[in-house]
């Protein structure tokens, strides 16, 4: 991504609407269990990432993370350790769509680490499965598990070292 379209999508009015012909801001969460992540097969590129997707008008981008993990896969999920702090963000180009009559452009996606609650039967299920990390294909997914094992390290270290 140029700088400059980066610097139109951050000044734009909106900086989550679909509207903006540059790019926008978009959510996506990272659920972990027992060494694994829950990714979704995506419908138009055809591989697995996380959950994720558009941020609604008046929504945070955490609570679209959730929001989306929630549509996509039907797992209810709350923010990891209830912190709320972006663990990754990645820069990546949507090929043209022209089913949806959309030119390519950037998404710039927030990732928060979420916490699995339970799942529920949703419609919208876009093949979601837990995948083992040492099967995941995707650089970005792969960073950011590794992002959310030292952020896990680091508190567990620092927890260790308030008790002791």
């Amino acid at each position: 991504m140029d700088c400059l379209c980066f610097i139109k999508i951050l000044c734009s009015r909106n900086i989550y609407s679909r509207n903006n012909l540059h790019g926008h801001i978009t959510a996506s969460g990272l659920v972990i269990k027992n060494d694994k992540v829950l990714l979704i097969r995506h419908p138009f590129i055809g591989k697995y990432f996380q959950p994720g997707g558009h941020i609604d008008e008046n929504e945070t981008p955490l609570e679209a993370a959730i929001r989306e993990v929630y549509e996509e896969t039907g797992w209810k999920c709350s923010p990891y350790r209830a912190h709320q702090q972006i663990l990754d963000v990645d820069f990546h180009l949507i090929p043209e769509n022209k089913k949806k009559l959309e030119a390519a452009h950037w998404h710039i996606d927030l990732c928060y680490q979420l916490n699995p609650i339970e799942q529920a039967p949703v419609s919208e299920s876009l093949s979601a499965t837990w995948v083992d990390i040492s099967r995941v294909e995707s650089p970005r997914v792969r960073r950011a598990f590794i992002k959310a094992m030292r952020l896990d390290q680091a508190a567990n270290t620092s927890n260790n070292s308030v008790s002791s």
